[in-house]
């Protein structure tokens, strides 16, 4: 079973509600060129994702995951880092939501 969520509080709603599979949960941090390659680019977007599996025991395991594209930066005179700024909020609601849990948070996402 697969369960996508849109959003990291809906994703840790799944996780509360459940055991999860060795206690870990992996969070992957991205930034794709828009207009150009890679090192002539000056706008990216910009991606979290995290995942993990629940353990629901006799009724099996469940492979959750959840994906947000938290904007887009700018790297000009005039833009701005909005996608790298809302990355940031992510990875630090999930870094404190896993410490208060007694969960590890590893690089990575699991693949299926």
């Amino acid at each position: 079973m697969i369960i996508r969520c849109q959003s990291l509080g809906d994703f840790l709603k799944n996780i509360e509600s459940g055991k999860v599979f060795r206690n870990t949960v992996y969070m992957n941090r991205t930034r794709d060129p828009v207009n150009g390659p890679k090192n002539l680019a000056t706008s990216f977007d910009v991606y979290f994702q995290a995942s993990a599996v629940l353990d629901f025991g006799e009724d099996g395991l469940a492979f959750l995951e959840c994906g947000e594209l938290c904007g887009i930066d700018r790297e000009t005179a005039d833009g701005d880092m909005e996608g790298t700024e809302r990355q940031k909020d992510l990875t630090r609601e999930l870094e404190l939501f896993c410490e208060g849990n007694g969960l590890s948070l590893l690089p990575g996402v699991i693949d299926q």
